[in-house]
């Protein structure tokens, strides 16, 4: 009796750190960008080392891309610097604005 409850334990030992293991490669391919990324046909992140440490943005579609890396990384350990004033959108702050309904 001892042997057949070895070989389940073993058993049910081995399907388990089976388990989690396929659990963790696809967490990994879930989260890791292809080389390319598109959002809205804009973004081309290819730029991007998830191994560096800071990051100088200085165009808007640069800017546009860190908005979709965000998706994917939380950029912890890195710095992101603009390198440029950028102009997202242009004509008068107050034109931006609708008013609420009375």
């Amino acid at each position: 009796m001892k042997k057949k409850n070895k070989i389940i334990l073993w058993s049910l030992m081995s399907f388990l750190i089976l388990a989690l293991a396929g659990f963790g490669v696809l967490m990994f391919l879930r989260f890791k960008p292809k080389e390319t990324v598109f959002l809205g046909n804009k973004a081309d992140v290819t730029w991007y080392d998830e191994e560096g440490t800071e990051f100088v943005i200085d165009t808007v579609d640069e800017l546009y891309d860190v908005l979709t890396l965000s998706q994917f990384y939380d950029f912890k350990g890195q710095t992101i610097k603009l390198g440029a004033d950028l102009v997202v959108n242009e004509g008068n702050a107050k034109d931006w604005t609708e008013k609420a309904p009375e």
